[in-house]
Parts: C-alpha cells; structure tokens; sequence
C-alpha cells in the first residue's frame, strides 16, 4: 500500500497542483482546493501528524488551530495584492520540512513556529489567488472547512498508528513521501 501511495504521489500531473489552478471566487471551490492541490493536501494531512502528541492532545489541537489562524492571516495578506514569485518554491520546501520533522521530530517550540510559518506562507500563495475586485470571504469559509477536516485526518491518523505499534515503518514511508513530493514539485517550477 505504502508503494502505491508513494508511486501515485510522484506521478501526480502538475495540473493537481493546487497553486497552478483556475481563479478562486465560490465556497465550493474552496471545499474543493485543498483535496484537489497535491500540495495543500499533503501539507495539512502532515501538520495534522505532526501536531499530534499522545501525551497532550489538546496542544494537537491548539496547533492546528494557530495553523489555521496563520494561514488565514497569510490569506488576508496575499489578498492585498502583494505577490511574491517565491512563494511556491517555500511551499514545497515546507513539504521536504514537514517530511523531515515526522522522522525527527523538533522541540514543540520551533515546530509551534514551522506550523505556524508554513500556514501563513500557503494561505499567503490562496490570497493571492483571490480575483481582483471580488470578495474571497466564499473561497476562504470553504478551504477553512476543508482544511480543518484534513488536519484532523492527519492528527486521527497518527494517533491510529500510536496505538498500532507501527511507528518508524510508517513515519519513514510518509516522510519520504513528502519529502520527494516538494523535491518534484520544485522540480517542476
């Protein structure tokens, strides 16, 4: 299963990229952005995993909750019309960072900061996709909806594999998934 995933991850077509995709403007199209971004899925599927901690599962929360709230913040930045050419190549970089902080796991301090740096930049690189002229409050209530449930995937899926007692095997297979994830998706810029 974990060959499939990984195969079907590298082979993903760009056009699933969710940065490379069509003007935002409904709340459908944002229930819809964050499974349909190769990128935005995987970033929030890791935050999930890596908020997640057995021994304090409200901080897990409280992590996903600042996630959201940066990347929110980042929303409203990049509908300003600020724009920066750079902002997909730190979006897959923070993919190859999430990849290694699932392997080796960072102090909760610097990975409060990680999450919270990472949920600003993709939320700055969804306000910047905002149509001119146009509210993207729609837009913004959709992918909040989505992306929360795709957090909590993330944090049930780790706790799922707690409880399995198949750790490293599993760590090591979704860190190196993300990690060749963002190398391709730089790749390809």
């Amino acid at each position: 299963m974990t060959r499939i995933c990984f195969v079907a991850f590298l082979i993903a077509p760009l056009a699933c990229w969710a940065h490379m995709t069509g003007q935002p403007h409904s709340i459908a199209s944002g229930l819809l952005h964050p499974v349909t971004g190769i990128d935005h899925l995987l970033a929030l599927l890791a935050v999930g995993w890596i908020a997640f901690r057995p021994q304090a599962p409200r901080e897990g929360i409280q992590l996903t909750i600042a996630f959201l709230g940066s990347m929110l913040a980042g929303a409203a930045l990049g509908m300003t019309g600020l724009s920066s050419h750079m902002i997909e190549y730190v979006l897959c970089i923070s993919l190859i960072l999430s990849g290694v902080m699932i392997v080796t796991p960072a102090k909760r301090p610097y990975t409060a900061l990680l999450l919270g740096v990472a949920g600003l930049c993709h939320g700055f690189a969804h306000g910047c996709e905002s149509p001119a002229g146009a509210s993207g409050a729609l837009f913004l209530a959709g992918m909040v909806a989505s992306s929360s449930v795709l957090l909590l995937a993330g944090l049930h899926a780790h706790r799922r594999i707690e409880e399995s007692g198949v750790r490293f095997d599993v760590r090591l297979a979704i860190s190196t998934c993300l990690v060749l994830t963002g190398a391709v998706l730089m790749g390809r810029l």
